[in-house]
């Protein structure tokens, strides 16, 4: 794994007290490069999208915090058709926002509410090959996956969640613990859903097929009790595990980055961590692969060539990271 382990951060934003408003970042939810390469960042914590080029300099933005039309209540994800029109969706409310190159920045064309049609609350969103994949509901009876064009028309449906039926869910149990986080994969143009409280990933291909399904040994470090009145609280195992992300390969290989934490005896609801590891899957083979490593990245959202965009330990304030990675990630 030496290419993300010896990943160089080159600069941060947003990590320094005294910068303009323009970097001053609220909460970071997602971070991408566009088709020209800028750094493009989410901050639903201001309701706005920005740009900043590969030095750091902030360029513009677009959005505020509303619920107008460009406006944004929940901004949670971006991404790029083929012509460069930029897509902006939202969690909750389930908008999307469509906009177009104008001049130096964009200029919103339309405004989509997608929640009629998907008859759930989305989850997760990827664009891939011009079209939009809505990761909808864990809900047994729901389908896991809408298929939109890029209107906004749902065409069709697939997927069901069948990693524990809900009617088999132990006393205190919440359909929540069914929910996953979606991870794209632009090389393959598939689907990967990992279940944040159940040590199982999932892939779906675009054509609705569900091409492998593995599990995590061990338990995630955070769990939950149930109290009076059948509600649940948030507690910590002593040890476990936190995904922190998942990654795709050309090659078709999935890397898993997972740190091991204890409880902080001191802190009931803190932990700290004890290790840092990235496991490999290669599906076609059905080989595993681990290795415990030092990353100087907290969490990576995306990468292009030899550079990436993340969260750093470097610094606690919200802000995101370039990274260099030293040489191709497909020799890890």
């Amino acid at each position: 794994m030496p290419a993300l382990t010896q990943a160089e951060v080159l600069r941060i934003i947003g990590g320094s007290e005294g910068q303009t408003p323009d970097y001053f970042l609220g909460r970071v939810v997602y971070a991408t490069f566009d088709p020209e390469g800028q750094l493009v960042v989410v901050d639903q914590g201001n309701g706005e999208v920005r740009f900043f080029d590969r030095e750091g300099r902030f360029l513009f933005k677009i959005g505020r915090k509303g619920m107008g039309p460009g406006e944004f209540d929940q901004p949670a994800y971006v991404a790029f058709d083929s012509r460069g029109w930029l897509y902006v969706l939202e969690e909750g409310r389930a908008r999307l926002h469509r906009f177009r190159p104008e001049g130096a920045g964009f200029a919103l064309v339309q405004t989509y509410n997608l929640h009629s049609q998907l008859q759930a609350s989305p989850l997760g969103w990827c664009l891939l090959a011009d079209t939009l994949y809505v990761y909808t509901s864990a809900v047994q009876e729901h389908p896991l996956f809408h298929v939109l064009t890029l209107d906004g028309v749902v065409v069709r449906t697939f997927g069901k969640q069948d990693v524990y039926p809900p009617e088999a869910l132990p006393k205190g149990f919440a359909p929540f613990f069914l929910e996953a986080r979606l991870y794209c994969d632009p090389y393959g143009s598939g689907l990967m859903l990992a279940y944040r409280y159940l040590p199982v990933l999932e892939y779906y291909t675009t054509s609705g097929n569900r091409r492998w399904r593995v599990r995590i040994d061990g338990a995630p470090i955070v769990a939950y009790r149930s109290v009076a009145e059948g509600r649940l609280q948030p507690a910590l195992r002593a040890q476990g595990y936190r995904l922190r992300n998942l990654w795709t390969l050309p090659s078709g290989r999935v890397l898993i980055h997972l740190v091991y934490q204890a409880q902080r005896s001191e802190r009931p609801l803190a932990a700290e961590t004890i290790a840092t590891y990235v496991f490999w899957l290669d599906p076609v083979q059905r080989q595993w692969g681990w290795q415990k490593v030092t990353f100087p990245f907290f969490r990576l959202y995306a990468w292009q060539g030899r550079y990436a965009v993340g969260i750093s330990p470097e610094s606690e304030l919200p802000h995101v990271a370039l990274f260099r990675i030293p040489e191709t990630t497909e020799g890890t």
